[in-house]
C-alpha cells in the first residue's frame, strides 16, 4: 500500500489490453381471455405483464445481467383523486395492446386500459430500445365524464418489490422540507433522487421534482398535477426502470444520465465581483482585466467574461428589460466577441425585490422582513409573473445574445391558493419546477450555445441536466473549516469543501455526476486579497491542483488578474491545458473517501474506458497510508504516473 508524505498527489492510470432506421409498425389487439402474459424485453432485462380477466400487471422484472427477478405482483399504478378511495390496475379493465417497432428497432407497447366505473381512460406506454440496458413507461388520462374530481397524485409505477437483499434510496419520499434538518440535511434532498435495489436495479421518475419512494414493500415514482384533468387528456412525465451489473449500479445509473443529459462542455468563465449599488463598470478596466488572460505565453482561453451580483437593479425592468441593458456592457459584449468569447451575467429569476414593486401586481412569496423592510420574491408558478419574465428574457436574449448566464434561484415554494396554481406543498413545488423548467427550454430554443448555470435553492437532481448544464451546491461556497494540523488558511478552505462534498456524496444524500457539480471558484488566498502577506507558490499550485482534479466541466475563476506573477499564470495556465489534453476522463467521477478532520487523505478519482486520474489530498503533516477501489471497468496490466508534485513517477501496480 503506497504511503503519501505530499499534501497532494496527483496521477493518471491507464489500463494497457492485449490486443436501421424504418418506419413504425404498430397493430392493435384485442386482448382476450387466453391471453394470460405478455412479454417486453431485450438482452439486458425482461419485464413481463400477467393478464387475468382484465387485470393487468407487472409479475417478473428481470435483470438478466445477473439473472435476478425483483417483482411478484404489484398495483401497477396509483391513481388519487381528491376524496375518493385509491385506484389500482385492479380499478381498471385492460382492453388492447399495441405492440410497435419504431425507427432504429426501438420496442414500444401500449396498453389501453378503461376504469371499471366508465369514467375514465388510461394508457400505459413502455419503450425500449434494443441495447438499452433501461426501459421507460409514462401515463396518459382522458376523462371520460365532465366532473372529475381534481388529480391529487399519480404513482406511474407503483410495484410490489419482492427479493430485496439491499435497498438504497437517496431521500425519504416526502415532498416537504425536512422539519429538523440536521446540519448536513439537504433542504430539499428528498425530490428528484434514484432508489437502487440490489446493487444491480433502479427506478426513478424523469423530473426534478419526482417523489421515488419504496415504503411498505412498495416501489412509487410520483408526479403531483394537483388539478382537474383536461379534457384533452394529461400525460405523465416519464419513469425508467434500469439495471446493472451486480455492484455497478451507481456507475451504470450516471451512465444512463449521460444518454439524456445536456452534451458535455468544457467552459472557462472569469467572474467579476461588483458594486451592488450600481450599474456602472469601468469598460477600459474590464477590458484590461480580459487581456491579461490572454497575454503571453499563459494565453488562457476564456469563453466567457461574467458579471455577477450588483450589475442590475432589483426590481423586474432592471433585472432584464433589453432597453435598460447599460450601453457599456453591450459595448464589452461586442468586444468580447470579437476575442472568440462572450459575455455572462447572473440572471437572478425571482430574487427579492423592494415592497414598491409589489404594487405592480406579480405573484410573490412572502418572506421574513428584513428590519423595517417587508422583503419578498416573485412566485415562479404564477401565470402573470411567469409570462411577464419570458417576454422580458425574450426581448434581452433577441438583443443580447449571451454566452452564460447564471439563475440564482429564490425558494420556489409557494402555497399560495390565489396565484392560479395548486396549494398543496408537494404539487405547489412541483409547478414551480415546471414553471422554471419552461423559462429554461425557453432560452435554450433562443440560444442553443448558452451555457446554463443553475444555482440558489434548487437541489441536486440529475434530471435537472435535461435542461441546465451544471448545478451549483448551495452549501458548498467559500468558507473556512479551522485545522489543528495546518496553519494556512488555504488548506482550511479546501477542508471546508472537501467535507461538505463528503457529507453530500460520500454519505449518499444524492446521486449527480461529480463534473456536472459546481463546487465555486478558483481565487486567491483570502489574507492576500484583504492585502496581507502573499500567497506562496506551493500553496497556489496545490490550490490550482485541487481544484481542477475535482473535474468539473465549468472552471470559473475569480481572482484579480493583477495579484498574478509570472510563475502564478504559468502554474495555471499548465493546469488548464493538463485538464484539457484529458477533458474525456473526467466524465465519470467519485470521492475518495476519508476524514479531513481525522487527517485522513482522501481526494478524487475520474476514470473513462482504459484511463483514470486521482488526486490525493493528505492533511496531515505525516505520511499517511490510504486505499481506494478502482473502477471494474479498468482491466489488465495497470501502471501509475505520478504527475504533480512530481513528473513521471511510475508504478507498477
Amino acid at each position: 500500500m503506497p504511503s503519501f508524505s505530499y499534501r497532494f498527489l496527483w496521477f493518471s492510470i491507464a489500463a494497457l489490453f492485449l490486443s436501421g432506421a424504418c418506419e413504425a409498425q404498430a397493430q392493435r389487439r384485442k386482448l382476450t381471455t387466453d391471453i394470460k402474459e405478455i412479454v417486453f424485453e431485450n438482452r439486458f432485462l425482461s419485464r413481463k405483464f400477467a393478464l387475468d380477466k382484465g387485470w393487468l400487471r407487472t409479475s417478473h422484472f428481470t435483470n438478466l445481467q445477473t439473472g435476478e427477478n425483483l417483482i411478484t405482483g404489484s398495483p401497477e399504478f396509483q391513481i388519487k383523486f381528491e376524496n375518493e378511495p385509491l385506484l389500482t390496475s385492479d380499478d381498471f379493465v385492460a382492453e388492447y395492446y399495441t405492440p410497435t417497432v419504431l425507427a432504429n428497432d426501438v420496442k414500444q407497447t401500449l396498453f389501453t386500459l378503461t376504469d371499471k366505473r366508465r369514467r375514465l381512460r388510461l394508457e400505459l406506454e413502455y419503450t425500449m430500445g434494443p441495447n438499452d440496458f433501461f426501459m421507460h413507461k409514462r401515463m396518459r388520462l382522458y376523462p371520460l365524464q365532465t366532473n372529475l374530481p381534481r388529480l391529487l397524485w399519480v404513482s406511474v409505477e407503483a410495484l410490489k418489490i419482492a427479493n430485496t437483499q439491499s435497498v438504497h434510496v437517496f431521500s425519504t419520499g416526502r415532498p416537504e422540507r425536512e422539519e429538523t434538518p440536521d446540519q448536513h440535511s439537504y433542504e430539499y434532498q428528498s425530490l428528484g433522487q434514484p432508489v437502487y435495489f440490489n446493487n444491480s436495479f433502479f427506478w426513478g421518475m424523469e423530473h426534478p421534482a419526482a417523489r421515488n419512494h419504496f415504503a411498505e414493500g412498495i416501489l412509487s415514482c410520483t408526479q403531483d398535477p394537483g388539478r382537474r384533468i383536461p379534457q384533452q387528456g394529461f400525460e405523465s412525465h416519464p419513469i425508467v426502470a434500469g439495471i446493472s451489473p451486480r455492484g455497478e449500479i451507481e456507475d451504470w445509473f450516471l451512465r444512463y444520465v449521460d444518454a439524456f443529459r445536456l452534451p458535455s462542455r468544457s467552459f472557462t468563465i472569469y467572474k467579476i465581483q461588483n458594486d451592488r449599488r450600481s450599474n456602472e463598470f469601468s469598460e477600459e478596466d474590464l477590458k484590461g482585466k480580459f487581456e491579461e488572460f490572454q497575454k503571453s505565453p499563459h494565453d488562457i482561453h476564456l469563453d466567457a467574461m461574467v458579471m455577477a451580483e450588483g450589475w442590475r437593479h432589483r426590481n423586474l425592468q432592471g433585472q432584464i428589460e433589453a432597453s435598460q441593458f447599460p450601453p457599456s456592457l453591450h459595448r464589452l459584449r461586442e468586444y468580447l466577441e470579437s476575442k472568440s468569447s462572450g459575455l455572462g451575467l447572473y440572471l437572478p429569476l425571482n430574487s427579492p425585490f423592494s415592497e414598491s414593486e409589489i404594487r405592480k401586481g406579480y405573484e410573490t412569496l412572502h418572506k421574513n422582513p428584513a428590519g423595517n423592510i417587508p422583503v419578498a420574491s416573485f412566485c415562479l408558478a404564477g401565470a402573470k409573473y411567469r409570462e411577464a419574465l419570458k417576454k422580458q428574457l425574450n426581448g434581452l436574449y433577441r438583443e443580447v445574445p449571451l454566452r452564460f448566464v447564471r439563475h440564482d434561484v429564490e425558494d420556489l415554494l409557494c402555497t399560495s391558493r390565489d396565484h392560479g396554481h395548486p396549494a398543496e406543498e408537494s404539487s405547489a413545488l412541483q409547478a414551480a419546477t415546471d414553471a422554471l423548467i419552461d423559462v429554461l427550454r425557453l432560452e435554450r430554443s433562443l440560444n442553443r450555445e448558452l451555457y446554463i448555470s443553475l444555482a440558489g435553492k434548487v437541489w441536486p437532481s440529475p434530471w435537472w441536466l435535461l435542461y441546465a448544464n451544471t448545478v451549483c451546491l448551495e452549501d458548498v461556497e467559500r468558507r473556512y473549516r479551522r485545522m489543528d494540523l495546518s496553519p494556512r488558511a488555504r488548506d482550511w478552505e479546501i477542508n471546508h469543501l472537501s467535507i461538505a462534498l463528503r457529507n453530500y456524496l460520500a454519505h449518499g444524500h444524492f446521486q449527480f455526476p461529480l463534473s456536472r457539480l459546481m463546487t465555486g471558484s478558483l481565487t486567491r488566498a483570502l489574507n492576500e486579497e484583504l492585502g496581507g502577506m502573499r500567497e506562496p507558490e506551493d500553496v497556489w499550485a496545490d490550490a490550482v491542483a485541487e481544484y481542477l482534479t475535482r473535474g468539473q466541466d465549468l472552471t470559473e475563476l475569480n481572482f484579480n488578474p493583477e495579484c498574478l506573477n509570472t510563475r502564478d499564470w504559468e502554474i495555471l495556465s499548465r493546469g488548464l491545458r493538463w485538464k484539457t489534453s484529458r477533458k474525456a476522463v473526467f466524465q465519470r467521477g467519485v470521492l475518495i473517501e476519508g476524514d479531513p478532520d481525522r487527517g485522513e487523505p482522501h481526494g478524487y478519482l475520474h476514470w473513462n474506458g482504459s484511463h483514470a486520474i486521482a488526486l490525493l489530498r493528505n492533511p496531515s503533516p505525516l505520511p499517511r497510508e490510504v486505499s481506494f477501489q478502482l473502477p471494474k471497468s479498468l482491466r489488465g496490466s495497470l501502471r501509475m504516473f505520478e504527475t504533480y508534485p512530481r513528473c513521471r513517477q511510475e508504478v507498477q501496480l
